[in-house]
């Protein structure tokens, strides 16, 4: 057995293992019961009309996404394992350890180098914020896009080592079949561009980076390589992304995904961008206070904005002077900035600020850099392995532990929203959400506080006012209940609850016997 196919191995066994509690958790009421456990579309299980619906345009309006690979995988779930979440929930569990393994994979073929390859696997596989991607039903899209993502970059190698139209149809098909997995993949256009800078060593080799070399040996050519031939062989997969982000688009806008710019204005989400770009890379060196929800901060000053512009415009002047002495400096830099762009919210799909399963693929980027980096930084003294392995062993097992823990707040929709509400603070969607948990179980009561607690922070969110006019009028607070009930026909007079609002607001005012004549 080769030793890169033995650390494959430990790669994925090592992922299995620490991932392994998912098994013992339940559905969430954050879009799990709209994937799966109560998606009418989904819970037959593997017919011809589950499967026309997962092709159709019709399937957009539940998730606000065009998906079809992801909805077959959920079908197929089911037509396993019913809707016990033990088996979805272990679904993703092998998703993300396959990823793991073909991230090392790929690494470890195009740069020759085995063990850095295997520590920025390993840091994909452990860090904590990856938990959401893996432990959280309905982002299967995340685990399974990503491992298309990690085969076409096999492809892609594998094409440039030995160009032929065969392998190049294989990448393109790779390509579509992520794509319609999850749009993330869009980007990958021009990832494969970065790294026909390093590792893979196409553009001009004078003075650049190294071309594409295994177990030590060249084996892309090294004549001269200019941009422009590079940029033509990508054009079939830029025409595909175009597609796709219009599709993408499409879907969102069916699905009611995208956030009106009277809701989200355009500056409010270029702060915010600017603003996040650092923040994910705070939580990628520091993985604390892990929330499923980010409410958008307020905004008291631009500074901080300028501020975060100001840092990413010079890491990026850095990153592009020291492109030919330290290419993985620029390719692991571009790669996050340009693989979060889609998601940092400058088409704002959904209210968050920002998320932790954006990070799944755009971390990668950050981990290249400091596998490779560090080493660089250190004194010549410091750099043996003797030094450097332990310290990287104690990083792992760090992020390791962290992971265990923040996978425990995933084990049901009480943990996972207590804790988000704990360590985010004013979180108003945090406790709708827990309020809606609470409502299907019956708990009238205990829901109510976190109704009013969303009003107290948005005082104009209809779900809430509605909610709480509901239970009121169950409870018998009629006057809280007409109160509340008169607020969200006033803020959504046309809203999906509407109806109901009107009909349960004039049996209130009947009982008080203020009902008018129609």
């Amino acid at each position: 057995m080769s030793k890169r196919f033995s650390i494959f191995l430990v790669l994925v066994a090592a992922t299995l293992l620490l991932y392994f509690q998912c098994g013992r958790h339940d559905f969430i009421i954050l879009d799990d019961q709209l994937y799966v456990s109560k998606n009418p579309s989904i819970a037959g299980g593997l017919t011809a009309d589950s499967v026309k619906w997962a092709f159709s345009l019709g399937s957009t309006e539940t998730s606000g996404n065009w998906h079809p690979v992801t909805w077959l995988s959920h079908i197929l779930d089911v037509q396993l394992f019913g809707l016990n979440p033990a088996g979805h929930h272990l679904v993703n569990v092998f998703w993300h350890a396959l990823d793991v393994g073909l991230l090392f994979l790929f690494l470890s073929a195009v740069t020759g180098a085995l063990w850095p390859s295997a520590l920025v696997a390993a840091i994909f596989a452990f860090h904590p914020l990856h938990v959401e991607s893996v432990a959280w039903v309905a982002e299967r899209k995340d685990v399974l896009s990503t491992f298309f993502w990690m085969a076409a970059l096999l492809i892609y190698a594998g094409y440039v080592r030995k160009r032929s139209a065969g392998r190049y149809a294989a990448l393109l098909a790779v390509f579509v079949i992520g794509l319609v997995s999850k749009p993330m993949l869009v980007s990958l256009p021009m990832v494969l561009l970065l790294l026909d800078y390093w590792p893979l060593g196409r553009f001009a080799p004078a003075g650049g980076p190294a071309p594409l070399v295994e177990g030590g040996a060249p084996v892309a050519d090294r004549e001269g390589r200019v941009l422009w031939p590079l940029l033509i062989e990508k054009l079939p997969l830029v025409g595909i992304t175009a597609f796709f982000c219009g599709l993408a688009i499409y879907a969102q806008r069916q699905g009611g995904a995208v956030a009106d710019l009277s809701v989200l204005p355009i500056s409010l989400r270029v702060y915010n961008a600017l603003v996040s770009y650092l923040a994910y890379i705070g939580k990628t060196l520091w993985p604390v206070n892990l929330a499923v929800y980010y409410p958008f901060p307020p905004v008291e000053s631009y500074l901080p904005a300028v501020g975060s512009l100001v840092v990413l415009l010079a890491v990026s002047v850095v990153a592009v002077l020291n492109a030919r002495r330290r290419p993985y400096l620029a390719v692991g830099w571009f790669w996050f900035v340009i693989t979060l762009l889609p998601v940092i919210g400058l088409v704002q799909v959904g209210h968050q600020s920002m998320a932790d399963r954006y990070m799944y693929i755009p971390m990668v980027g950050l981990a290249i850099i400091a596998v490779w980096g560090i080493p660089e930084l250190l004194p010549s003294s410091l750099r043996q392995g003797r030094i450097l392995a332990p310290v990287a062993v104690a990083v792992l097992i760090a992020f390791a532990a962290l992971t265990w823990n923040q996978l425990g707040y995933w084990q049901n929709s009480r943990s996972l929203l207590t804790h988000t509400i704990k360590v985010t603070g004013d979180n108003y969607y945090a406790h709708i959400l827990f309020g809606n948990w609470l409502f299907q179980e019956g708990n009238y009561t205990e829901a109510l506080p976190h109704y009013l607690e969303a009003v107290r922070i948005d005082p104009r969110n209809e779900v809430a006012h509605y909610k709480i006019g509901m239970i009121s009028m169950i409870t018998g607070d009629v006057n809280q209940a007409i109160q509340h009930l008169v607020i969200a026909l006033q803020l959504k007079p046309d809203s999906e609850r509407s109806a109901n609002a009107r009909a349960s607001l004039e049996r209130c005012l009947a009982i008080k016997g203020q009902m008018t004549p129609r």
